[in-house]
């Protein structure tokens, strides 16, 4: 086994992923009107929190499991003794040790490993209601509302709407985070510093990489600007509905409410893909432990033979796992 075969996670997709389902699972939760579904989120975001948790554990006590001096003597002590005849009772006296190390690493990185397994399991099938059944309700109620609504009432809701859209685009805004903007101005400001010092022709290259990050600049003020154009826009729009709000009719508390818990159903699913994308990743920790234990125990019968790989491949998975653990936890 090489490093190679062991799949270096993409942290900053796992940093993100963990916000998104944070914020839609604890924050967003607080006001979603099904408390079923509000249990899922919580219950989801318990889930992530564990996983989290259960692997930093695991690449911390995994390279403890490898530290493997005691098997590396028994090794050498039988290979040592040669072929000699009259040496074979001292050689399955140190196959016999040899054995009962090999056993008791395989029971002790087994639990280890199935414990990561049982805890991304959860976590990928853990529920989440987009609940077809209740939309499909919910939107059968809302036509025959819609249908009784006169024309003069239907303000409000031409404002719910606009409401949703604006909402929708400050989430896609907020989702690209001002970290992540502010890495690309960084790597590149630093690039521009990097030619500046450098003599001759790379003045031009500096010139040309400064205007290039000053375009970036301007183009992240110009987001930013229309993002405070959106925080306006809802602020007023706001403050439109509530005045609305206040006269609202019967049938206009009854649309107003229908329209409440279909979008709780809805923005449930913004979290399907960042759920995905994280056990995506977190799976490539399990997969390297998977992968290392079938590769050392191809023979379990072989005893010195399965020795001799577990010590060949030990320095790889635990310097794969001392280079993970101090980043794991890591939000940025």
């Amino acid at each position: 086994m090489n490093t190679d075969e062991l799949q270096v996670l993409d942290l900053g997709v796992v940093r993100k992923a963990r916000v998104i389902i944070r914020n839609e699972t604890l924050i967003n939760s607080s006001n979603v009107l099904y408390e079923s579904l509000r249990q899922e989120l919580k219950q989801l975001n318990a889930s992530i929190d564990e996983v989290d948790l259960v692997i930093n554990n695991a690449l911390a006590a995994v390279p403890v499991l490898l530290d493997v001096d005691e098997l590396r003597e028994y090794v050498n002590g039988l290979e040592d003794m040669g072929a000699d005849s009259d040496r074979q009772p001292a050689r399955d006296s140190y196959l016999q040790e040899i054995g009962k190390l090999l056993d008791s690493f395989s029971v002790r990185f087994t639990k280890v490993r199935e414990g990561v397994n049982a805890a991304i399991f959860v976590a990928e099938t853990a529920v989440i209601s987009g609940n077809d059944y209740m939309l499909s309700a919910l939107q059968a109620e809302r036509s025959v509302l819609l249908s009784q609504v006169s024309p003069e009432e239907k303000p409000l809701i031409r404002m719910k709407e606009q409401m949703a859209v604006i909402d929708q685009a400050i989430k896609v805004y907020t989702d690209n985070s001002d970290l992540d903007k502010a890495l690309v101005l960084v790597d590149n400001a630093t690039s521009v510093l990097d030619k500046a010092e450098v003599p001759g022709g790379m003045k031009a290259a500096a010139i040309k990489a400064g205007a290039e990050t000053a375009k970036l600049v301007l183009k992240t003020l110009n987001e930013a600007i229309k993002f405070e154009h959106l925080i306006a826009a809802r602020k007023s729009l706001q403050e439109s509905i509530d005045r609305r709000a206040n006269r609202m009719t019967s049938l206009e508390q009854q649309l107003d409410a229908n329209q409440k818990k279909s979008q709780q159903f809805i923005d449930s699913q913004n979290i399907v893909e960042p759920r995905r994308a994280y056990v995506y990743q977190v799976k490539k920790v399990a997969d390297a432990f998977s992968n290392f234990h079938s590769a050392v125990f191809l023979k379990p019968k072989d005893v010195q033979a399965t020795a001799k790989l577990l010590l060949a491949d030990a320095d790889t998975l635990k310097k794969y796992c001392q280079n993970l653990q101090p980043y794991w936890l890591r939000d940025v």
